[in-house]
């Protein structure tokens, strides 16, 4: 979100709105990812050491997908959308430095 104010005020709407979808593409792969974790523990929930094969597997799915999904949504927004590159890489960045700051926060629960 700071990306996007930052390019608002100094380059344009063009790049704002780049570096929020950068931004989004971050949110958008982290939601993706908690919902199939969620899933794939619920199926593991009681299950033995053999049978958690098929749990481990989901975690390695949902890790492949997310890098899909991440790689596939750049380039919408690079090739289909046309937004500006610096600013969507930027934005992306700033979303994916989030997850490292956000948990040493001293408000979270």
């Amino acid at each position: 979100m700071a990306s996007a104010v930052y390019f608002q005020l100094k380059q344009g709407h063009d790049f704002s709105l780049a570096a929020l979808y950068g931004g989004a593409i971050t949110l958008i792969t982290t939601l993706m990812s908690a919902w199939r974790i969620t899933v794939a523990t619920r199926l593991s929930i009681g299950a033995t050491k053999q049978d958690a094969v098929p749990g481990v597997a989901e975690f390695y799915k949902t890790a492949l997908f997310r890098l899909i999904l991440t790689i596939a949504l750049l380039a919408i927004g690079l090739v289909g959308l046309k937004l500006q590159p610096m600013a969507l890489i930027i934005g992306f960045i700033a979303g994916t430095l989030g997850h490292f700051v956000v948990p040493i926060h001293p408000h979270r629960a």
